[in-house]
């Protein structure tokens, strides 16, 4: 079986105190612990291998899932998965963002071109890094693995494996 299964962390402290956490490394919040821990994860019980982001909140999700499936196998650590630098947003709360930086807070809000926003990653890096995760997979014969990443790279790896622009 061909397949890869993407998975966003579970709730963060940073998502929790609505703070644009981009790079910046925040630990999963009680809250998410609990709801990864009550998720029903039946379908992953044939997992190849589980990949994750190096961010903590990413791969406290990944370890939770893990223990959940028996999965007996190492946790492959891939810098790849990291989520989008956000720029001068990052590390401020959304509150105020949309206050000191409204035009690169709405820009942020619609998933728009993150090539405007000072100092975030450039959407040609970030696909960059989808390819690197892609091509890992283009000799492999049969997989079954797991990513567990976060939202802005997730939605790029769908967009570009759909050839879609981004959104």
């Amino acid at each position: 079986m061909k397949q890869i299964i993407l998975m966003r962390h579970g709730l963060s402290i940073g998502n929790e105190r609505k703070i644009i956490q981009g790079k910046l490394d925040y630990e999963l919040s009680k809250t998410g612990i609990e709801e990864l821990s009550n998720e029903k994860f039946t379908e992953l019980k044939n997992i190849t291998n589980i990949y994750s982001s190096d961010l903590r909140r990413a791969y406290q999700s990944a370890e939770i899932v893990s223990d959940i499936i028996q999965h007996h196998k190492p946790i492959l650590i891939c810098e790849s998965l990291r989520e989008n630098g956000a720029g001068i947003l990052e590390g401020k709360t959304k509150e105020y963002c949309s206050r000191e930086f409204s035009e690169y807070y709405q820009t942020y809000l619609k998933r728009g071109d993150y090539d405007n926003i000072p100092g975030a990653e450039k959407w040609i890096e970030n696909q960059a890094r989808v390819l690197i995760m892609l091509s890992q997979y283009i000799n492999k014969n049969d997989f079954n693995d797991l990513m567990v990443s976060h939202a802005a790279f997730i939605r790029t790896f769908v967009n570009m494996v759909k050839l879609r622009d981004r959104n």
